[in-house]
């Protein structure tokens, strides 16, 4: 039973005589005023229908009681939730990506959303949670765009945590919704910015010799990729499920990840052979058992090294090294979106426009030659 600080009960329970005979009451203090409540149970004199009316009474005493708590409990919870401070709240959200206990990735996340709270610590570090409307998003998206010693892309992924932390505030149920989402005018990242691989640093890829399974597993899959164009998330995810002997060729099929697009392709000569050696190294399992991302990412780097690749790889740049391969040997635009899984057709467009740019640059070299 809920009591006050001194130890008396919430809600007394008590008789008293009325011209209906001993009627229960209830007596209670709500929002400073003493209130007391009629229950309208009456003892009849008999001993067994007296000890059931008793019980009653005492069960609305518990419901009194537990109905005070539950307003008291709201109203603190309430009051909390309007005191909290946007920055601290990043850093909250920071926490939950314990270093040393989750992915080395997650490292580079904490960092990202605690630079975040810095940013919110810059604007006014007073700033409530409750009070962050669309006004203060867009001051947030001007404040890192004025930033001189940040990158476009890096200015994108900052301003991507920070609507991040907003929406896990909107599933935190502190806020209704997101008013980072009605910002236009926001850091994007640069659509020019695609890492790829020529068809000729794809060969030298190729032939780079791995030391450990570990390192051939991630050289077949980036090579598998660039073949596919599937991403990290799917690659992993690979059985023997998703391929198919058919009679036109060893098929592949898949739902994607991301988008949750049906991809559906016979695989090319160079694909297969390599799909075929992972069936038999699979051992029923996946075929690619990837490491972590960053991991993975070093391992790239030492092979681009090897093969004398004056490029920085990420796994992504397989993906734009299969939709730019395609379209410099005359891909038609749609036919490439539909294999990269793109649910707009203008993302696919990025890749047409590299291209666009390597025939301009291949006409360019014959200046002179008259």
């Amino acid at each position: 039973m809920g009591k006050t600080k001194n130890g008396a009960q919430l809600v007394q329970l008590y008789e008293r005589k009325t011209k209906n005979g001993t009627t229960f009451y209830l007596h209670y203090s709500l929002n400073g005023e003493q209130i007391r409540e009629n229950t309208h149970l009456h003892l009849t004199g008999n001993k067994d229908n007296d000890k059931v009316i008793r019980r009653a009474a005492q069960m609305m005493q518990a419901d009194k009681t537990a109905q005070i708590l539950s307003n008291r409990t709201g109203i603190a919870t309430e009051t909390k939730r309007n005191n909290i401070l946007f920055a601290d709240y990043c850093e909250k959200i920071a926490e939950r990506y314990r270093i040393g206990k989750t992915r080395s990735s997650d490292y580079t996340k904490k960092m990202q959303i605690l630079k975040v709270a810095k940013f919110a610590e810059e604007m006014d570090a007073k700033t409530k949670l409750c009070n962050i409307d669309k006004a203060y998003c867009e001051k947030f998206a001007q404040k890192i765009q004025e930033q001189t010693d940040i990158k476009e892309n890096t200015k994108a992924l900052y301003f991507a945590r920070f609507v991040f932390v907003l929406n896990s505030a909107v599933k935190d149920e502190l806020i209704a919704s997101n008013p980072a989402e009605k910002v236009a005018e926001r850091p994007r990242l640069k659509s020019n910015e695609r890492v790829y691989l020529t068809e000729s640093e794809l060969k030298a890829f190729a032939d780079v010799e791995t030391k450990t399974e570990k390192e051939k597993t991630a050289k077949d899959a980036f090579l598998f990729s660039c073949l596919t164009g599937l991403r990290y998330s799917d690659v992993r995810r690979i059985t023997a499920d998703n391929i198919e002997e058919t009679a036109d060729g060893v098929r592949l099929k898949i739902e994607t990840k991301k988008t949750k697009k049906y991809i559906s392709f016979i695989l090319s000569p160079e694909c297969t052979g390599l799909i075929r050696e992972r069936l038999e190294l699979s051992g029923g399992g996946v075929l690619f058992p990837l490491q972590d991302p960053t991991y993975l990412n070093r391992w790239l780097k030492a092979f681009a090294k090897a093969a004398g690749i004056d490029k920085l790889l990420t796994f992504h740049t397989a993906r734009h090294t299969f939709a730019t391969l395609l379209l410099t040997k005359g891909a038609d635009l749609y036919t490439v979106s539909t294999l990269l899984g793109h649910s707009d057709i203008t993302t696919t467009q990025i890749y047409a426009k590299i291209v666009d740019k390597k025939k301009d640059d291949a006409v360019k070299l014959l200046e002179g030659v008259l």
